[in-house]
């Protein structure tokens, strides 16, 4: 059997219990803006999953791209999500 890496036994040890994607690398990376650091994780970030078990964030989709989180992140011509049920 060859060697699996620790986040690659992790991951589907804690998936099927059901409490979302577990992340091997939670902790935040210091490039990030400064208000997604405070604010940490919110409705509408979007991002992929690394190949070492981080979330890698990119924007979020349900705010402007003037937003402190989006400044040169977001796509040109990029309008948010509104009218978002729960928000």
């Amino acid at each position: 059997m060859p060697i699996q890496s620790t986040h690659s036994i992790y991951i589907p040890l804690l998936l099927p219990e059901g409490h979302g994607y577990p992340l091997w690398l939670p902790a935040l990376i210091s490039s990030l803006p400064l208000d997604f650091v405070h604010h940490g994780t919110q409705i509408g970030d979007l991002g992929y999953l690394a190949h070492d078990g981080g979330f890698t964030y990119l924007f979020n989709v349900c705010k402007d791209a003037t937003d402190p989180v989006n400044l040169n992140r977001s796509p040109p011509s990029f309008i948010p999500l509104t009218n978002i049920p729960g928000m």
